[in-house]
Formats: structure tokens, C-alpha cells, sequence
């Protein structure tokens, strides 16, 4: 107990650090229900809290607002009671206005033993408002909502997204007078985005190296305490190199198979469930993400490959198994970081014939849009992309499509069908679409 009360007084009597909003998060969301925010490790979180907790202080006394990291050395090791004597600490050591709400911001809550119930309690007991944070994919809606059903709104925060990445450099997009005329600053951008990635922090860094050392400080963070820590891996070396084998084929069929090959012909020796076991440690960490074919057939989703993208694309660029960036890889795993940063739910397409389409946006079971994502769209590169996607347009009943470019604008219209070349950018900073 006297651990809590020291770490929350630190807090009532420090300022806040300074920050770059996100508004990620507002103050409004409804009475009676709690925020639980999942996000890779150094993704924005805590920084997110402390925007929340600056808010908040605007509105509430100072001691009606309480943020706790959970991560705190100084609170190790836990038991599961810290929550439980949460509450009592507060009441009984500061004081606190009774008759404003008490608001929790509590950070990588994931370490708690049975945080759910103590959270549960809470919300039940209107004992306070309540926003948790979280690296685990433990915290995601699939995973909680048998424990907290109808109790928390889930949120998912990433990395910054290439619009938050201007706006931390200070690029004036919004002003539409000016946006062409930035238009040589806007792909200089692009290219370091792509490249280094939108961890926040690593945005303000300057020098190349220093990003460089920061992005494998952020990998090996989660490398280890996320995954092997957390599932007691024993084999390190094996399993790195799994995980840089698996960033090299960012936006590829993952053929479980062929890793198997390939990691014996490293001198490993694995089997199909280890891997499979691997991939699905990667994806609990939030590092990874698989993508399913769309099929109205449960066996074909299950018997398909799936495709694998990187939660952010500095990752994707900082393993050793690649000589250059593939910058149509790593755009197309900006696309899809951005479909899910909007809240889509996201497939890819692909038929009998061996043609595919990157992304097939789904609502209510249903497609409502085709993405595909080329580079440089020239020659038989976009004959090949157009193809794919007219095939799919037809399959599915769509009369347009999108292919995301680096910079190139065009309309396409073949019968009653329009396809549309659409810049990165202007499709991140939601340009109008025909505006090409």
C-alpha cells in the first residue's frame, strides 16, 4: 500500500510531460462504461493517457485524476491485490472531490494477475471511471469480451499514420491552397515514413542512424518482453530468426511449408507446429497481423495461406534478411495499418486463376471495396493489377475499384467499371476520390 501511495503522490504533484496531440481519445465516451486501449508496445499509449489526463485536469480537481503504470518497478513484483487497494489508497491518503466522478488511467494493465475482475468491479460498483491500456493481444475485444461484455469500449491505437506524420513535421496539408505546392515535401515524407516507420518518438529523430538504433531498441523490447517472456520461449535464436524471415515476406502468402524448409536449411531443426506455434506467439504480441482470403467457405479460409503485415514498417526494413527496401511492399503494408487504423475489416481475393487483389474491404459479410497497391503502375505491372481487379469488380458485383500509387493520378474506365490510381497520400489525407 505504501508502494501506491508514494508512486500516486509523485503523480498528483508533477506536471505533466510535454506532448504532441493524437486525439485519439475523448473525454465523452458513455457513462457507466470503461476504455480498455490495446496497442504495440511503444505505439503511443501512455502518451495518449497523459493527453486524456491533461484534459481532464481542466475539468476535474487535480486529485480526481489518477494515472498508475503498472510497469513501475517499484510495484514488482505484483499480485493481483494492487488493484484491489487501489481505490482505498486513494480515499484514504488524498483527497479527492465526491462529488466529481474519480477517473483510473491505468497503464499496461496486462501485468496484473486477473486485471479483468478488479476492472469489472469497479465499473459495476460506478466506483470510478476507468481507462486501462495494454501491449498484450490479450486486451483485444476477442479475447475479453466473454469478461467484460457490455462494459468497455475497445480501441485500438498504432503507430502514427502518414496524416499524423505530417502533422508532427509540421506540414500544413489541411490548408488546401497550399497542398499541391507541398507536394515535393509530402513524398520526401512518404519516403521516411515507409522507410523508418510512425513510432512517435522515432519521428522527431533526426539522424538516420539514431532512428535506426531506436526502431531495434523498440524490436527487441517486444522481441523479449512481449513474446518471449511472456510465452517462456527457450529456443531465442530460432525464434528470431523466424521472426525476420516472416517480416521478409511482409504482404506474401506465408507458406508454413516453406518456412520449415527454409529455417532447417539454417541448421534448425523445427516443425510445421512450432512454426505455426511462432506465428502465433508473433501475432499475440501485436507485432504481426494475418490476412484471410474472402470466401463465403469456411474450408477455403482455412485452407488458403494467409498473408502477413507488420504493424509498422521501420520493422519490416530493419531485418537483416533484406539488401534494399521493396517500397511496394512496405506501401502495401501501409495500406493495410491505415484499413485498420480506420476500423476496417479487411480480406484479400484471389481465384482459380491466379488472380489477386491486395485488399477486399468487408461490411456485413459483404465487399464494399477493392484495393490494389502498385508502386510505380507501368507496363505489364498495371495490366496485371487492372486485370485482377476488374475480375474481382465482376466476381463481386463492384462497378469501381482503387489502386493505391506512390504519385500517380488517373481515372480508367472500361465498360460500366471505373478504376481509380489514387496517390498515397491523397488517399491518407481523404482527398476528394475523383480528384486525381
Amino acid at each position: 500500500m505504501e508502494k501506491i501511495k508514494l508512486i500516486l503522490d509523485e503523480w498528483f504533484h508533477s506536471s505533466i510531460p510535454e506532448l504532441k496531440e493524437r486525439n485519439f481519445l475523448s473525454v465523452d465516451f458513455p457513462e457507466g462504461m470503461g476504455v480498455v486501449i490495446t496497442g504495440v508496445r511503444r505505439s503511443g499509449k501512455t502518451y495518449t493517457l497523459f493527453e486524456l489526463a491533461r484534459k481532464l485536469r481542466n475539468l476535474y480537481p487535480p486529485y480526481n485524476i489518477v494515472y498508475l503504470n503498472f510497469e513501475d518497478e517499484r510495484l514488482l513484483p505484483l499480485e493481483g491485490k494492487e488493484m484491489q487497494m487501489l481505490i482505498s489508497v486513494i480515499k484514504e491518503n488524498f483527497k479527492i472531490d465526491k462529488n466529481k466522478p474519480l477517473w483510473l488511467l491505468l497503464d499496461e494493465i496486462q501485468v496484473v494477475p486477473e486485471w479483468w475482475s478488479y476492472v469489472r468491479g469497479i465499473i459495476d460498483r460506478k466506483e470510478a471511471r476507468i481507462v486501462v491500456t495494454g501491449s498484450s493481444a490479450g486486451l483485444t475485444l476477442e479475447k475479453i469480451s466473454s469478461k467484460l461484455a457490455g462494459r468497455v469500449l475497445i480501441k485500438s491505437l498504432y503507430p502514427l499514420g502518414f496524416r499524423e506524420f505530417l502533422e508532427f513535421k509540421g506540414v500544413p496539408f489541411k490548408n488546401r491552397s497550399l497542398l499541391y505546392s507541398l507536394q515535393s515535401d509530402i513524398l520526401y515524407y512518404l519516403q521516411e515514413f515507409l522507410q523508418f516507420g510512425g513510432f512517435p518518438k522515432i519521428v522527431f529523430v533526426e539522424k538516420e542512424e539514431e532512428k535506426r538504433e531506436f526502431l531495434t531498441n523498440y524490436f527487441y523490447t517486444i522481441f523479449y518482453r512481449d513474446i518471449i517472456e511472456r510465452f517462456s520461449i527457450r529456443k531465442i535464436f530460432e525464434f528470431e530468426s523466424f521472426i525476420r524471415l516472416v517480416l521478409k515476406q511482409t504482404g506474401t502468402f506465408l507458406s508454413i511449408s516453406r518456412i520449415v524448409s527454409f529455417m532447417k536449411s539454417l541448421g534448425f531443426k523445427i516443425s510445421k507446429p512450432t512454426v505455426i506455434e511462432y506465428l502465433n506467439y508473433a501475432c499475440n504480441s501485436l507485432l504481426v497481423y494475418p490476412v484471410e482470403i474472402f470466401s463465403y467457405k469456411l474450408k477455403d479460409r482455412l485452407q488458403y495461406p494467409k498473408k502477413i503485415y507488420c504493424v509498422d514498417t521501420g520493422f519490416i526494413n530493419l531485418t537483416k534478411f533484406k539488401l534494399k527496401i521493396d517500397w511496394g511492399s512496405v506501401l502495401e503494408n501501409a495500406v493495410f495499418i491505415e484499413l485498420l487504423r480506420r476500423g476496417k475489416e479487411v480480406f484479400y481475393w484471389k481465384d482459380e486463376r491466379g488472380y489477386e487483389v491486395d485488399f477486399v474491404e468487408i461490411r456485413n459479410m459483404k465487399p464494399v471495396s477493392l484495393i490494389q497497391v502498385c508502386w510505380e503502375p507501368e507496363g505489364d505491372i498495371v495490366k496485371r493489377e487492372v486485370r485482377a481487379l476488374l475480375k474481382a469488380m465482376h466476381h463481386f458485383g463492384l462497378k469501381e475499384g482503387v489502386i493505391i500509387t506512390r504519385n500517380f493520378s488517373h481515372i480508367k474506365r472500361t465498360d460500366d467499371k471505373v478504376i481509380i490510381f489514387k496517390p498515397f497520400w491523397k488517399w491518407v489525407l481523404k482527398e476528394d476520390k475523383q480528384d486525381v
